[in-house]
């Protein structure tokens, strides 16, 4: 820490610091004589002053301060007892000198005492001295405002599932859901939407309560299993997970914590998770994993397997594009999937498990595809939604495969587009908070690579902005192989 400025110990005797500030200052005079003086000079100048407001003022001999004051200004006596000009950087020391020199010169006059002539008004000039503005330290801002309260809303449903024991699909797609709220799953699964990149899902015989739900913290206490995607924290907001005697906290990461008994796991995708009991802590980081026992020693994380990742990447929780909760709640519609309990399920290329499941969809038309028999996905349909009523869809058998030569174009075409340049195209609409957003093109592949036409067949994006698209697709160069005529829809 720099030495403390002298005007900064008046600051604190007046309480015009905060006590992490003056806390601080008295710290470092413990070890710094140079601070430990000045502070006891300005206290002792603050007392002198505070004594001296209940004195009455003598009655003073004009004539002769006029006479002394005009002796100073002249050549001999301003020769003889000038003033040496303060450095340029020492502001606040000279202002200090100043309000010392005057309670020191005002003090002799109120004693009776007899200071030289010259050494007299030298502290008098120097008390006339402006002394420079005091800025305030950020400790002595007012009070922050009181956290805003948030609310969240369901996003997926799939099976037995509640919220504060209620089960209809309808009353849980309307529901905000505020802090206090119990979800509670039987077989099934329930998603909640907790803001802007921040979700989770409830996985089957699990329950979980929203205890707070505010700008400064989130906190959630959880028995059984929970999936988590938390986007990265402001300064000072926290996002906290209890299970159990274990504390899970992150800043920003996608994770999962399962809680039974007193054994809690905790694995993380990507990011960084503390898992914490009393004074006991571990961290871990992503890709790792760690099994706690209520009472025991932290363990150190282990590697996840390539299985359990992937794992974790199917079993994102479900999102849609978050502005504030009234847009998205007035701006999205519930869609009902309908499938046979084995046939997976993928909307708009996000995978939604197996059997039928019902979600919050923005308007409009919605790619639908199934998976039987642990094979590729295939496209079933389209789900058209245009208005707030809920949207019933049945996910029956998939198309036809397509020929061999066609899958072949369609993965090259998939690994060749360079999806940051995607991304990029769509920003502007990004910004604004919408997302979600889709292109579906027609293109034709001959044997030597070449593309012979390339059409852009549907999109809900801008002209321009699909015109983006459609050179990003442009740039991929295929490479010889067999002649084949391609549909592929690109989710934004």
């Amino acid at each position: 820490m720099k030495h403390v400025p002298p005007h900064r110990w008046i600051d604190a005797a007046e309480a015009r610091l905060s006590t992490r500030r003056v806390d601080e200052m008295n710290a470092h005079a413990e070890t710094c004589a140079r601070c430990q003086n000045a502070r006891a000079q300005a206290l002792a100048a603050r007392a002198t002053m505070t004594e001296l407001r209940s004195e009455v003022a003598p009655e003073l001999a004009w004539d002769e301060i006029r006479a002394k004051i005009r002796w100073e200004l002249s050549p001999a006596g301003s020769s003889s007892a000038r003033l040496a000009a303060p450095p340029e950087d020492s502001g606040a020391r000279w202002g200090l000198a100043g309000a010392l020199a005057a309670a020191v010169a005002v003090a002799a006059v109120v004693a009776g005492g007899d200071l030289p002539a010259p050494r007299r008004m030298t502290l008098a000039l120097a008390a006339a001295r402006p002394t420079p503005a005091v800025v305030e330290e950020p400790g002595a801002a007012a009070p922050a405002p009181a956290p805003t309260a948030l609310v969240a809303l369901v996003t997926r449903a799939r099976g037995a599932v509640q919220v504060d024991g209620e089960g209809g699909l309808e009353e849980l797609f309307a529901r905000r859901l505020p802090a206090g709220a119990v979800l509670a799953s039987g077989e099934g699964l329930l998603d909640v939407q907790l803001g802007p990149g921040t979700a989770l899902t409830l996985g089957p015989r699990s329950s979980a309560r929203l205890a707070r739900l505010d700008s400064a913290a989130v906190e959630l206490y959880v028995d059984g299993s929970l999936e988590l995607e938390v986007a990265p924290r402001a300064a000072g907001q926290r996002f906290l997970v209890h299970a159990g005697a274990q504390t899970v906290e992150v800043r920003g990461t996608r994770f999962r914590v399962e809680h039974r008994e007193d054994q809690t796991y905790v694995s993380c995708r990507h990011g960084l998770v503390a898992v914490r009991e009393g004074a006991r802590s571990v961290e871990v980081p992503a890709g790792r994993a760690v099994s706690v026992r209520t009472g025991q020693p932290m363990p150190a994380p282990s590697e996840l397997s390539a299985a359990e990742l992937l794992e974790l990447a199917v079993t994102t929780p479900y999102q849609v594009a978050w502005d504030d909760v009234s847009t998205v709640a007035g701006s999205t519609s519930r869609l009902e999937l309908t499938a046979a309990p084995a046939r997976r399920l993928r909307l708009d290329g996000v995978e939604l498990g197996a059997g039928a499941a019902t979600v919050r969809v923005a308007r409009g038309r919605h790619l639908v595809e199934a998976s039987d028999g642990g094979g590729p996905f295939r496209r079933v349909g389209w789900a058209v939604v245009d208005a707030r009523a809920a949207v019933r869809f049945e996910a029956g058998a998939a198309e036809p495969a397509r020929s061999q030569a066609a899958s072949q174009r369609r993965e090259q075409l998939r690994a060749l587009l360079d999806r940051s340049r995607l991304a990029r195209c769509v920003r502007p609409i990004a910004k604004q908070g919408l997302g979600a957003t889709y292109v579906d093109v027609e293109l034709a592949v001959g044997r030597d690579g070449t593309v012979s036409f390339l059409n852009i067949t549907d999109t809900d994006l801008p002209a321009e902005l699909a015109e983006c698209v459609r050179t990003v697709v442009a740039s991929v160069r295929f490479a010889a192989g067999p002649a084949a005529t391609i549909v592929e829809h690109l989710a934004l």
